[in-house]
């Protein structure tokens, strides 16, 4: 007796599994994230576009750090935080 298989696909999940790079492929289509950095690198010459691709990636960096704090702090201040009119 012998079973016959439809193919032999990989499930979406597994083909996740053995290529973690695919999550990371959606954001490689563009070349720039926002539009000010792609607007900047349309005016300039090409040999500068390695200089604003890193000047974007660290402006994220810091917005991302400054929102992380900015939650951090909400969490620290929020249970000594007294309704109006409490008093």
């Amino acid at each position: 007796m012998s079973f016959s298989y439809a193919r032999s696909e990989i499930s979406s999940f597994e083909w996740a599994l053995a290529r973690p790079y695919l999550r990371c492929m959606k954001n490689r289509q563009r070349e720039f994230k926002t539009n000010f950095w792609r607007d900047a690198a349309a005016r300039l010459p090409a040999r500068y576009r390695g200089d604003l691709q890193r000047a974007e990636r660290v402006e994220l960096e810091i917005v991302g750090l400054v929102d992380a704090l900015l939650r951090l702090k909400n969490a620290i201040v929020r249970p000594f935080h007294t309704p109006r009119g409490a008093h």
